[in-house]
């Protein structure tokens, strides 16, 4: 039962996606089928190895700041006018 339920799926998004296409090339912006069923369908594998991904810290993002602030300088003060 759970196979005919996948079939079934499989074949309204098909249905689906080619209504998609026929109205995309109505409209004269024609794309593939692979392009729409790739946009629209989830995957049928899940990633297997999602806990052992490193994903990025958030501090790998950002980028090194081109105009740094200039350090003052110790030295002499300039007096101020009496």
């Amino acid at each position: 039962m759970a196979r005919d339920t996948n079939e079934i799926f499989k074949i309204e998004s098909m249905k689906e996606i080619e209504s998609i296409k026929s109205r995309l090339d109505k409209d004269n912006c024609p794309q593939s089928i692979m392009t729409i069923q790739k946009a629209i369908l989830m995957p049928d594998r899940l990633e297997v190895n999602a806990e052992t991904r490193k994903y990025p810290t958030p501090e790998q993002g950002l980028l090194i700041n081109p105009f740094p602030k200039k350090k003052a300088t110790k030295g002499k003060k300039k007096k101020g006018k009496k």
